[in-house]
């Protein structure tokens, strides 16, 4: 079973996308048989629960595998990220992600709350007309 994974809070944000970062350290000890991470699954929903309770809340689930990076040549810290593209500004999206490897998937973190905002423009320049 894959390494559990963390998630950063440090993801960028505009209007219609989200950064999401993670990583996930190889256990290696005694008592364990710690295997590198080969990939992460990523998903993210409209709903906490990840549970759609009708069928038109399935529309609300969405997933994707990204290949692990490794930054150290002991291949102990996989790391990923991935943008979250073409969401609804002002919508709560929850997101978790599963670490595989040779094993199979790992239990997913626990799903992280994420908002794609932006500040608004500012106005255009007013225009003056005569009265």
């Amino acid at each position: 079973v894959g390494t559990y994974p963390s998630v950063s809070n440090k993801n960028r944000f505009s209007k219609d996308s989200i950064l999401i970062t993670f990583e996930s350290t190889l256990m290696v000890g005694a008592n364990t048989h710690g295997v590198p991470t080969d990939k992460f699954l990523v998903e993210w929903s409209t709903m906490s629960s990840f549970l759609p309770s009708t069928e038109d809340e399935a529309d609300s689930l969405w997933s994707i595998e990204v290949p692990a990076q490794y930054s150290d040549v002991a291949m102990e810290n996989a790391m990923g990220e991935y943008l979250l593209e073409s969401l609804d500004m002002g919508t709560q999206y929850f997101v978790r992600v599963s670490a595989h490897n040779t094993a199979g998937y790992g239990a997913p973190t626990n799903s992280v709350p994420v908002k794609p905002m932006t500040r608004p423009d500012p106005p255009f320049e007013p225009m003056l007309s005569s009265l």
